[in-house]
């Protein structure tokens, strides 16, 4: 979690993270996520949450684990 970059990546619809010198990229999330807009990261709880464009919702994620809960 420490040393990486997280944003989303509207094009594709994902949560991806990288290092902070660019190299790693991965994608976190990518399933069950429509048009991801904000993203803030709760570095305590170890916490990730993102909005969807044009909703109200906001959407939670532990950064321990890659993907969605099904």
């Amino acid at each position: 979690m420490e040393g990486h970059v997280y944003w989303t990546d509207d094009e594709v619809w994902a949560i991806r993270r990288a290092y902070l010198d660019g190299s790693g990229a991965q994608t976190l999330i990518n399933t069950k996520i429509n048009d991801p807009d904000g993203i803030a990261v709760n570095w305590v709880a170890r916490s990730l949450y993102w909005t969807h464009m044009g909703t109200e919702h906001i959407e939670p994620h532990v950064l321990d684990r890659l993907g969605r809960e099904p």
